[in-house]
C-alpha cells in the first residue's frame, strides 16, 4: 500500500521556511506541528543541513526509526505535552510506535 506525500514548510534554526515532501500520516500528527508552505515558497527539498529530527525505537522488535522535526517549538522537539513516542508506517502500511529516545538537532553543510 503506497503512502501519501503532501508539501509541509520546514523551518531552519535560523527562521527560513523550506517546502518540503512530507509523509500525509506525518504531517497530520499535531505534535509534529507541519504546517503548509506560505504562496510563493518555491525551494522543494531540505537546504545545505541535516534537518532536525527525533529517533525512536519501537519496544516490540527494537527497530529504530527517525521523524524530521519541521519547527523548534514542535512539541516532539520541547517535549511538551504527552510527546514522548511517533508512529510511523512501514512499507506495508502497518503504524509501528516508536519510543523517543534522542533528539538530533540541524547541522548545517557550509559551502566554500
Amino acid at each position: 500500500m503506497a503512502r501519501g506525500f503532501i508539501r509541509g514548510t520546514y523551518n531552519t534554526d535560523g527562521g527560513v521556511g523550506f517546502g518540503v515532501r512530507v509523509e500525509a500520516d506525518r504531517f497530520a500528527d499535531a505534535a509534529f506541528g507541519w504546517t503548509s508552505p506560505a504562496a510563493g515558497t518555491v525551494h522543494t527539498g531540505y537546504p545545505t543541513a541535516q534537518p532536525r529530527h527525533v529517533i525512536g525505537v519501537e519496544a516490540s522488535s527494537g527497530k529504530s526509526a527517525k521523524a524530521i522535526v519541521p519547527d523548534l517549538t514542535a512539541d516532539v522537539w520541547t517535549g511538551t505535552g504527552p510527546t514522548t513516542s511517533f508512529t510511523a508506517k512501514d512499507d506495508d502500511g502497518v503504524s509501528h510506535t516508536y519510543i523517543i529516545t534522542s533528539r538530533v538537532g540541524e547541522v548545517l553543510h557550509l559551502m566554500r
